[in-house]
């Protein structure tokens, strides 16, 4: 792929684009759009999983060829990630278990639509595609780059507020995690699973427990969550600072000048 090159970048952000608002641009043309796949609510899920996900497949493979699912951090180490995503998110399964009700009505195809299904899809998307792609092979820097991400990430979640103020505190709360989330991605060395992992299992534990105030949170859960972000920072700075230096450093924030 030809670096910094004004046509990449444009087909990259379009893929981004069509992807991110494809429900959409189909419910624009049908507002019945979504009756065009099976009635069964799962398969008809699946189906617009897939759609999603074929902008993404088509633009990294015409910008990356041969190596998509490197490029995409999906070829990284999956047990380890997975391993300390669990470590970082203790602190929420455990809190809550002590200050929230557990709900026993929990099921398996809940677990993959509300938890599994959006950490792979929103990590590949924003952190991986977007935010990643234009990191490390378009040069822009981690500031630029996470800072569109989280503008798109934050805007994911204003549904989830209930009036003008609640929903600015979930945008506001979720882009910082965008931030959070890249910043993990990129000292993780690429490594997608540690953000699919971390969003997957965050989620999970929201659904467990019976919690309040949508992706803003309310006050007992945010301390929960503060100690996870605060534990996944302190374990990765400290293994970085035991094998090598950091990859978003002075040379990385506005432009990325470094080999990546």
């Amino acid at each position: 792929m030809k670096k910094n090159n004004l046509f990449s970048t444009f087909l990259l952000i379009a893929g981004f684009l069509l992807s991110y608002f494809i429900d959409k641009i189909f419910y624009s043309i049908n507002p019945n759009w979504a009756t065009w796949f099976p009635e069964n609510y799962f398969i008809r899920y699946l189906c617009i999983l897939f759609l999603r996900l074929v902008p993404i497949a088509g633009v990294s493979f015409i910008l990356l060829q041969k190596n998509v699912l490197k490029g995409l951090g999906l070829t990284a180490n999956f047990s380890k990630a997975f391993f300390f995503a669990f470590l970082f998110t203790l602190p929420l399964f455990v809190g809550f278990a002590f200050f929230a009700k557990f709900d026993p009505e929990v099921k398996l195809s809940k677990i993959f639509t509300h938890c599994i299904s959006p950490g792979f899809y929103e990590e590949l998307l924003i952190r991986s595609f977007l935010i990643g792609l234009l990191f490390r092979y378009f040069k822009w820097g981690f500031i630029p780059a996470s800072l569109l991400g989280a503008l798109f990430f934050g805007s994911w979640h204003l549904y989830q507020g209930h009036d003008l103020m609640s929903s600015f505190f979930a945008f506001l709360v979720t882009a910082m995690g965008s931030v959070w989330f890249a910043w993990l991605y990129f000292e993780w060395r690429f490594n997608a699973w540690i953000n699919i992992s971390l969003h997957a299992l965050m989620n999970f534990s929201w659904m467990l427990f019976s919690i309040d105030g949508g992706a803003a949170g309310n006050a007992l859960s945010n301390i929960f969550r503060g100690i996870t972000i605060a534990l996944s920072i302190v374990v990765t700075v400290r293994m970085i600072s035991l094998k090598r230096g950091f990859i978003i450093n002075r040379k990385t924030l506005w432009i990325n000048q470094a080999q990546t």
